[in-house]
C-alpha cells in the first residue's frame, strides 16, 4: 500500500508530464512554461499567457520577488545536498571513523601477536 507522500509523488509526476513541454518540443515553450509557474508561485513578477485551456504559452518576467530568492537559495541548497561528493561527505567520513574505532583494536592485537613471535 503507498503511503500519502508516495500518491502525491505520482500525482504530481504524471501532471508535470502532462503540461511540462517536452524537451524535444520548441524550447520557447518549455521556458515559458516554467516562468509562467514560477510567476504564478510569486517568485517572479509578471505576467502569463495562458491558451483557451489554460496551458501556459508565453510568459513575460518582470524581476524577482523576496520569495523567489529564498526559493532560489533552497534549490542551489539542496542541488549541492544531492551531489556525490556531499553524500560522500556526510555518510562516508562518520562510516571511516567507525571501521577505524573497531579496526583499531584488532590491528593492535594483530601487531602485537606478530611482535611477539618475532621475538
Amino acid at each position: 500500500m503507498k503511503t500519502a507522500r508516495q500518491e502525491y509523488i505520482d500525482l504530481l509526476t504524471a501532471q508535470s508530464e502532462n503540461f511540462t513541454p517536452a524537451p524535444t518540443e520548441p524550447n520557447e515553450l518549455r521556458v515559458a512554461t516554467f516562468l509562467g509557474e514560477l510567476i504564478d508561485a510569486g517568485h517572479l513578477s509578471g505576467g502569463t499567457l495562458r491558451d483557451q485551456k489554460g496551458v501556459i504559452r508565453a510568459a513575460a518576467p518582470r524581476g524577482m520577488t523576496v520569495q523567489g530568492r529564498l526559493f532560489l537559495e533552497q534549490l542551489k541548497t539542496e542541488e549541492s545536498k544531492a551531489t556525490l561528493w556531499a553524500r560522500t561527505k556526510k555518510w562516508g567520513v562518520p562510516l571511516i571513523t567507525y571501521a577505524a574505532g573497531v579496526l583499531t583494536p584488532i590491528l593492535s592485537d594483530f601487531l602485537r601477536a606478530s611482535v611477539s613471535h618475532v621475538h
